[in-house]
């Protein structure tokens, strides 16, 4: 028994000290053995949590923050879990109603009110996530509650007040030294998102909504015959006149649960099965164009506009799938005339060919998912963001940012340099 303990105790602690090094691709298996020597150790839980929770397998996450909690139902870190797992599975008033406890017993607690924003936000509730953002950046210098805030001003159409955050935090983020560099970034699972696909492909059909392929899915399955093994996401074309509330109940039956955000121009949807995001935006003809957009609040909308192609269809994974007729034409419009070669490091919000963003609304995304990611230590990725940003947007402090990362990740294999555009926006001109 004294032997079995001791083995015990030991895969417990190796587990916790590779998951402290971010290496949750050997914790698991680890904790997992462990988990069979005995169920009813609270530390097992909470850390098969944070692995499966790393590689967004929500369920499994919630399964055994859940069952940490059981154990000890007042434990800090159990409740914590089992809120944010609740949260990102789209059962966002469980959470919430979780944190609202939380909030009452922990008033001060950083991690607490951040969790609970994160929740208010969820329900749309941002101008109360703003107040409490402003008094945790009085007692706080967590990166997060920068990146949150920035996040709370983009979604109520105030870009100037979130680029104000965003630039204080880059200014603290090139004054120190960041910290250990995470490790790969998780995608989407390709076999568990293709078998999402195909659910969400027969619930529309039987309710009959009509819908295409397009941008960087139609990409990956017209010219690689795969989604995109670096995607994080479906894009899918519906048209204008879908009954979008009507969506969002039919949808939410059949396991795809609403996102945050939502309105007339694009909603998002992630099955809480194969942790796959959908995002659906809604197209209409408009002066001999397809017109859709990305859209935040006080009318700040980013246009597409696309070639009117009709409607063709592609084979994947052994069905039909609508696609725009032509659709080297649509390609073209949003990567540029070599879409046919690979870019791993391009988002169509910054860089796309057929984009209208006078109000900044694709740059000031592209900024926060910078800070977001050199919060999570992907520096990879915030470099790339770097790269993206000034090949057509002038700012002196991103450049320092840029560089900075270099400096102490100098043996990166970063992306390729993408050339400066000749005529660049600035933040003045775009922001005030």
């Amino acid at each position: 028994m004294k032997g079995k303990q001791f083995l015990l105790a030991n895969k417990i602690a190796h587990g916790h000290e590779l998951i402290a090094k971010e290496d949750y691709k050997s914790a698991l298996p680890l904790l997992l053995e462990a988990e069979k020597l005995d169920e009813n150790k609270i530390d097992i839980h909470l850390g098969l949590c944070i692995c499966y929770a790393y590689f967004g397998q929500w369920f499994f996450a919630l399964q055994y923050a859940k069952k940490a909690q059981a154990l000890q139902p007042e434990h800090f870190n159990a409740n914590i879990q089992v809120a944010q797992a609740l949260l990102r599975m789209g059962r966002v008033q469980e959470a919430f109603d979780l944190m609202q406890q939380l909030k009452n017993e922990y008033p001060d607690s950083v991690e607490v009110n951040i969790l609970y924003t994160e929740c208010l936000s969820y329900l749309g509730l941002y101008d109360e996530a703003k107040d409490i953002y402003k008094k945790l950046l009085l007692i706080t210098k967590e990166i997060s509650a920068y990146s949150n805030t920035a996040y709370q001003y983009i979604e109520t159409g105030d870009f100037k007040e979130a680029m104000e955050y965003i630039q204080m935090w880059l200014e603290l983020f090139v004054a120190q030294t960041p910290k250990a560099k995470s490790l790969a970034q998780g995608f989407m699972s390709i076999d568990a998102a293709n078998e999402s696909l195909l659910i969400l492909k027969k619930t529309l059909d039987n309710m009959q909504i009509p819908f295409m392929l397009t941008a960087g899915t139609l990409l990956g399955i017209y010219r690689d015959g795969s989604i995109l093994p670096h995607d994080k996401d479906y894009d899918i074309w519906m048209p204008f006149s879908t009954p979008k509330a009507e969506l969002i109940k039919l949808l939410a039956k059949h396991g795809f649960i609403h996102d945050r955000g939502g309105n007339d121009w694009n909603i998002s949807f992630r099955d809480t099965r194969h942790e796959a995001v959908f995002d659906i935006f809604f197209v209409k003809p408009e002066n001999n164009k397809l017109v859709w957009a990305v859209s935040k609040m006080k009318n700040k909308i980013l246009y597409f506009h696309n070639s009117i192609t009709g409607i063709s269809s592609i084979e994947y994974l052994g069905v039909s799938f609508n696609i725009p007729k032509n659709p080297e034409i649509i390609l073209a419009e949003f990567y540029g005339a070599d879409w046919i070669v690979p870019k791993p490091n391009y988002n169509t919000l910054i860089l796309g060919e057929n984009i209208d963003d006078k109000y900044g609304l694709g740059l000031i995304l592209g900024y926060n998912h910078c800070l977001s990611n050199c919060v999570k230590g992907f520096y990879k990725k915030a470099h790339g963001l770097c790269l993206q940003i000034l090949s057509v947007h002038e700012d002196e402090l991103l450049e320092r940012v840029k560089a900075h990362i270099e400096k102490h990740f100098p043996y990166e294999q970063y992306y390729e340099h993408i050339p400066y555009r000749p005529t660049r926006t600035n933040n003045l001109k775009i922001f005030g």
